[in-house]
């Protein structure tokens, strides 16, 4: 006999109770569970300079880091700032600006900022079957004033996609499949039955 389904409801997830003190201790904290604030989440996005959706990134210019923490925290901060680095390349941005951190219960405060390499620097990330797939650590710390809010590092790589999808005047069934390598960049390009392009520059 069927009925009703009632799906279990609650914690399915492992739960942590967070302890955050009001006010930092200082240079040496490495850790934000146990300092002044708590990195609820973080995203790092590299693009290239001038890069969008609808063009293809110019190759030789400089890679775009863009850092994104949410951030929950008991104190306010008013002019934090960000460094990043990369050890192994001897690199270290400024003192980045980003905005204020407010005292709040209920949602995290969001704090970015961006820092530009050069593109000769780094090593570009290959699949392991085209090249090396180079993996840097990066480092990033919060900052206020000569207290360090919190700090921690994270693996990333340097490599551009994009894709363009537009018609082609091809008779039907017909099926090619080409791949072109360049210094700057590798295309793929698929065509499908005569109704498509792919291309992907990696």
């Amino acid at each position: 006999m069927y009925g009703p389904a009632f799906v279990p409801s609650g914690i399915f997830q492992p739960a942590y109770l967070i302890t955050l003190d009001k006010q930092p201790k200082g240079s040496d904290a490495t850790s934000s569970q146990s300092n002044a604030v708590f990195i609820e989440e973080s995203s790092i996005d590299i693009y290239k300079v001038g890069q969008n959706f609808s063009t293809a990134p110019v190759q030789t210019a400089d890679w775009v880091v863009n850092v994104s923490l949410a951030i929950r925290s008991p104190s306010s901060f008013s002019k934090p700032f960000l460094k990043l680095s990369i050890p192994e390349l001897k690199l270290e941005s400024q003192n980045l600006p980003v905005s204020s951190i407010n005292t709040t219960a209920n949602d995290a405060t969001w704090v970015q900022a961006t820092w530009h390499i050069p593109d000769s620097i780094p090593e570009r990330w290959y699949t392991h079957d085209l090249g090396t797939p180079k993996l840097y650590n990066l480092t990033i710390a919060l900052s206020s004033g000569s207290s360090q809010l919190a700090s921690f590092t994270t693996t990333t790589g340097f490599r551009t996609t994009s894709g363009s999808r537009t018609a082609l005047a091809m008779a039907s069934y017909s099926f090619r499949e080409s791949w072109q390598v360049s210094a700057a960049y590798r295309a793929i390009q698929r065509n499908y039955k005569g109704d498509a392009n792919l291309a992907v520059y990696m």
